[in-house]
This record gives C-alpha cells, sequence and structure tokens, in this order.
C-alpha cells in the first residue's frame, strides 16, 4: 500500500523557506542556564555596543512599569475584596440598626452607603482592577516584544550570545558557534597568503599543474574589488594559462612572477637558482603543467614510479645469491610492488613489440632479454 504524504507549504515556497527558517532558529536558540559571573561578564560585553544599550533600557523600562502594574493589580484587587467584604456584612447591620444596637464608626460608614452605595464602590474597584489588568496585559507583550528584538539583535546582527535573567536564575542563548565565524569568501591577504603557500610550500614550485593553479588563480581574482589595479593582471595570467595548457612550469612560474610582490619573487629566484644544482628538480621544473603530458615526459626521462623500480630490481638481479636474508626480502617486496603497479598501468604491450613474454615474470624486462640470447633449452637465471 502505498503511504500518504503531504510536504508543508508546496504551494507557497516563500512561506515554506521561512517556516524551515524559524525552525532552525528554534532548534538552537535553546537557553542554557549559567553563573551569575559569566552572566555579568557576557552583559558588560553586550553593553559595549550602542544600540543593544538602547533596546536594553527600553526593555529594562518596561519590565519596571510591568512590575508596578502588577503591583497596582494587587492594589484594587484588595480594594475589590474589601468592598465585597462590607457589601456582605451590609445585612447584619442593617438588623442590628434595627434593634436599636449602636454601631461602630466603621460600622456606621458602611451603613450610610447602604447596598446602592457600596454596589458602586464594587463595580468602581472592578472597573479599576480591569483597567490595571489590561495596562499589565499591554505592556507585558511590549516587554516581550522588546526582549525578542534584543535577543535578534543580539544573535543575528551582533552574532553574540544573549543572556538575561529570569526568577533571580541567568540564561544564555547561542546561535550555533559564538566567537567562531565562517566567511563565504577570503580577504585578499588571506588570499595573498594562499596563493604564496600555493607555490612555495612543500617543494610545490616542482608540482604545478593546470587545474590547481587555475583553481586558486580564480579565487584570487573573486578576492578583488573592482577597483584593484591587479585584478586585471591576474586575469591576463589566467587567460594564458587556459590558452597554453601544455606549458612547461618553468614558462608558468615566469608568467606567474607578473602578480607576485617583489618578495615572493625573489623567493622564487633564489629556488630557482637552487634547483640548476639538483638534476630531478629541474626535470620536473621542465615538464608540463598538464598532468597526461607530465607522465609522458617523466616516461621518456624513465623517471615514472614503475621504471624506477624496475631498474632498481634489475641492479638487483645479478647479485641476488649474495644478498642475504633481509635484502632478499626486500627485493622480493619490490618485485611484486612493481607487478601490481605494471598489470595497473596495462604493460607496454602495444608500445614495445613483443612485451613480457606469457607465464613468465611480467616485470621481466631484463630477463626477457637474457632468455632470448640463452641456447636453445636453457634459460639464464
Amino acid at each position: 500500500m502505498s503511504g500518504f504524504s503531504f510536504t508543508f507549504g508546496t504551494r507557497n515556497p516563500k512561506r515554506r523557506r521561512e517556516w524551515e527558517d524559524e525552525r532552525e532558529k528554534e532548534k538552537f536558540a535553546q537557553p542554557k542556564e549559567i553563573g551569575e559571573g559569566e552572566f555579568t561578564r557576557l552583559m558588560e560585553n553586550l553593553m559595549m555596543d550602542k544600540y543593544f544599550a538602547k533596546l536594553y533600557e527600553i526593555a529594562a523600562d518596561l519590565a519596571r512599569r510591568t512590575k508596578k502594574a502588577e503591583g497596582e493589580i494587587a492594589t484594587w484587587a484588595a480594594d475589590l475584596e474589601d468592598w465585597q467584604i462590607k457589601m456582605d456584612t451590609f445585612p447584619d447591620l442593617e438588623k442590628l440598626k434595627l434593634r436599636g444596637v449602636d454601631l461602630s464608626e466603621e460600622d456606621q460608614a458602611i451603613f450610610d452607603l447602604q447596598a446602592v452605595g457600596l454596589m458602586k464602590e464594587i463595580d468602581n474597584a472592578k472597573a479599576r482592577e480591569e483597567k490595571a489588568v489590561n495596562e499589565k496585559d499591554k505592556l507585558t507583550d511590549r516587554f516581550w516584544a522588546a526582549q525578542e528584538k534584543l535577543k535578534n539583535y543580539v544573535l543575528y546582527e551582533m552574532r553574540k550570545t544573549f543572556v538575561y535573567e529570569k526568577d533571580g536564575k541567568y540564561f544564555k542563548i547561542a546561535n550555533g558557534a559564538v566567537t567562531l565565524t565562517q566567511r563565504k569568501t577570503l580577504s585578499l591577504d588571506e588570499m595573498g597568503y594562499m596563493f604564496r603557500t600555493h607555490l612555495m610550500d612543500n617543494n610545490n614550485l616542482r608540482k604545478l599543474h593546470f587545474e590547481g593553479i587555475l583553481e586558486v588563480l580564480k579565487k584570487y581574482h573573486g578576492a578583488c574589488d573592482m577597483e584593484q589595479e591587479d585584478k586585471h593582471t591576474i586575469l591576463e595570467v589566467m587567460t594564458y594559462i587556459r590558452e597554453n595548457p601544455k606549458m612547461s612550469r618553468l614558462v608558468l612560474i615566469e608568467e606567474l612572477k607578473k602578480i607576485c610582490d617583489p618578495t615572493l619573487r625573489d623567493d622564487i629566484n633564489q629556488y630557482l637558482e637552487r634547483a640548476k644544482k639538483d638534476k630531478e628538480a629541474q626535470m620536473d621544473l621542465e615538464n608540463s603543467i598538464d598532468l597526461t603530458q607530465e607522465k609522458l615526459d617523466r616516461f621518456k626521462q624513465n623517471r615514472l614510479e614503475c621504471q624506477v623500480q624496475r631498474n632498481t630490481r634489475n641492479k638487483f638481479m645479478p647479485f641476488k645469491d649474495l644478498l642475504d636474508d633481509d635484502i632478499k626480502k626486500i627485493n622480493r617486496n619490490m618485485n611484486q610492488n612493481y607487478n601490481q603497479n605494471y598489470n595497473h598501468q596495462g604493460g607496454f604491450r602495444g608500445n614495445f613489440r613483443g612485451g613480457p613474454a606469457r607465464g613468465g615474470n611480467r616485470g621481466g624486462f631484463g630477463n626477457q632479454e637474457r632468455r632470448s640470447n640463452a641456447p636453445s633449452g636453457q634459460e639464464k637465471n
């Protein structure tokens, strides 16, 4: 049986978003009891904001007026009760008067008002109490409205923790993280740091590639204001990279220098000078920023991982009988790693005529060559 489903507000997406926003706020805006010391510290911090101080004074004034209205209600309620008691005693006073009993001054005053006068005083007391209740209700509504405005200003404008006191206890409400912020964009200085890090950390100049540098430059360009003088220069560099996706890293670095400050440019030049003494580093810098082309470059340089492992393994082969057990174990692991990498890449069949022999050591180009030179019926180990 198919279930029945109902989505709130599907006919009014705007109302649905508002409803979801309110639910999200309610989820985070839950009060937590705190100590007086924390309350005082947080309140002092909030009072430094002038608009908060103004809203707080309005709410505090309404709270004082509400408390005063509650006192007036109690006063008029007691007055009403007093007149009702006097009304209840009037029939007894009337009987005493008919019997000729002298009444006290207070009872005589009640008797002189008569039932009509007493009812009038009761009605007046009721009216005063009702007026005080209505005034108190209005003040209460205004107080909570002011309190809500104060809370929203703290949580969503100041983005700080809201605190309040209730019944001698202290509470705080925080809208998620209080001291942490997650901006949508990085500042220009932060992007400058990211750009420098992307170039200079961990020999990154030897690892620059097309997608990575473009991503950094896009963010750098986005962090610039329209009035930023170098914004157009960044765009020109990005355009040059897109038009030359297979350039060498050295060419890319020279292009990137156009948006480097003097300090970074000097650091890059010093790094390139040191790299001239390192054959591996120089080859990395001369290789392409296109990852596929770079693999071909490294293959031509005999520097792919599988090639390096193969060469190292072949160096061990003539001396394998002379090696101790530990070195043999390392050699076996190296063979295994090489074969796994070699098979994963599909070997070189098609690129090299013949390729590795079936059923033999698939990584054994050196062995294959020796087998081909061996006398018939024999194989060299």
